[in-house]
């Protein structure tokens, strides 16, 4: 057993005093030997009282960690938020679909919003029920369309032409519609999806035509959705949408259901204003309890929140490969970028970067993948404490439209998952490196 005593590591423990010697550093004979003890670092930089670097140092790195207790925090804020008692939070499977983070919203009450006959094998997988689940797509086949009626989903139909479609294979049966959101409601400066620009929904001009085709087969139209755009702050606009979805709602006696989308904005920027939720959660009870009075009966009220479930929930951990000096600014390296998480290159959305336990004077960095792409960048001009090759930056909000973006390209592997669980033990729930085919591809665990 040597000793080694650089940066405090001897055969009877470590301690790493020294932020100058990151652990990615070590040998892999020598972390080999370490994987069964605590790690201590000065600074102590925890996640749920697990030091990361015990996680990093058994998981490797690029690597997406989740805390679930932020996804219980974030659910019941949410949930809470809606004074209106007969009520369904549906999780919008596609923003993250990892089974462990399935099985927490599960635990937790909520429902499903699925998009894909693929995410109602994968939820269904995990436990939840045809009952649990909301289907809202565009340009459904009809063999999507049987499959969803022989499961017996419910159903939010895109268009008239799914109407059509859906109605022969299941007549006498219910289903819901998706409307185009009116095209005078602003959204703030900066978003690309406007109603304007929006092709998904069926149009107020089309409604007769749906009820038409729904009363030759026998049907009922018991759900109507609405959906404006993403990751919205102000929720103005929000109440606007809604407020035309219950124009529309009035149109259609037989509903059992409102869904009101999502679209809550979770702060890129931590000067940013956190969404209010008490606020929209208020506005939504009132306009589905005015809708119960009209149609005489007790409306249920459908959210399908996403990203504000689980985004704060993750971290995407990279570790610096180089520094390069430029004119007036540096530029870092690290083992992620976009194959690993595209959302800054296609978005421009921005993410808090921080190097994990480091403290000091900061410089200014650019923050890239280290990849053959141009232009691979995930954060511009942040200021950080001094960087070098070795350490372990933080991207942050990386829990949602994170993992299940990412693609490895150009010729890398992609991350592995780990949780984070609340009694502070973790558990890796995904090691797409060493699982099959069936694994990389429907992220069951």
């Amino acid at each position: 057993d040597d000793v080694c005593t650089k940066g405090g590591i001897s055969r009877v423990g470590v301690n790493f005093v020294s932020e100058n010697f990151p652990i990615e550093r070590l040998s892999d004979e020598l972390l080999g030997r370490m994987k069964s003890v605590k790690l201590e670092w000065s600074g102590k930089y925890e996640l749920n009282n697990q030091n990361i670097l015990d996680i990093i140092n058994e998981n490797g790195t690029p690597l997406y960690v989740y805390e679930e207790n932020e996804i219980k925090r974030n659910f019941e804020l949410i949930i809470d938020s809606i004074p209106y008692e007969n009520k369904q939070v549906h999780y919008a499977v596609m923003c993250n679909s990892n089974s462990e983070v399935l099985r927490k919203i599960r635990q937790l009450g909520g429902f499903v919003q699925i998009n894909s006959i693929h995410e109602l094998d994968l939820v269904k997988k995990v436990g939840f029920s045809n009952g649990d689940i909301s289907f809202t797509s565009t340009g459904l086949d009809s063999e999507s369309l049987e499959r969803l009626v022989q499961e017996g989903v419910q159903v939010n139909l895109d268009s008239v032409e799914e109407v059509e479609k859906y109605c022969k294979l299941n007549a006498g049966g219910n289903f819901g519609i998706r409307i185009k959101m009116k095209e005078d409601i602003e959204l703030p400066e900066g978003y690309t999806n406007s109603p304007k620009d929006s092709d998904v929904g069926i149009p107020q001009d089309y409604f007769s035509r749906v009820k038409q085709i729904a009363q030759d087969y026998g049907c009922r139209i018991n759900e109507i959705h609405g959906y404006l755009a993403s990751n919205i702050l102000d929720s103005e606009p929000l109440i606007h949408s809604s407020n035309y979805l219950m124009e529309c709602a009035k149109q259609f006696p037989d509903l059992e259901y409102v869904n009101f989308g999502s679209g809550f904005g979770v702060p890129g920027r931590k000067t940013e204003s956190k969404f209010d939720f008490a606020g929209i959660g208020e506005y939504y009870s009132r306009l589905t309890k005015e809708l119960s009075d009209h149609l005489g009966r007790d409306v249920k009220l459908k959210i399908e929140p996403g990203r504000s479930v689980v985004a704060t929930a993750g971290t995407l951990y990279a570790k610096v490969t180089n520094v390069k000096q430029l004119t007036g600014k540096k530029q870092i390296s690290i083992n992620a970028g976009f194959g690993e998480f595209p959302r800054p290159r296609i978005y421009g959305a921005y993410h808090e970067i921080e190097a994990v336990g480091k403290t000091g004077e900061t410089e200014t960095y650019d923050i890239r993948g280290n990849t053959v792409l141009q232009s691979d960048f995930l954060g511009k001009e942040r200021k950080l404490p001094q960087v070098q090759e070795g350490d372990i930056l933080a991207i942050r909000n990386t829990g949602a439209y994170g993992i299940v973006m990412a693609s490895g390209f150009p010729g890398k592997e992609l991350p592995s998952e780990v949780m984070v669980y609340s009694d502070g033990t973790f558990k890796r729930i995904l090691d797409w490196a060493e699982s099959d085919s069936l694994a990389r591809s429907s992220r069951y665990e």
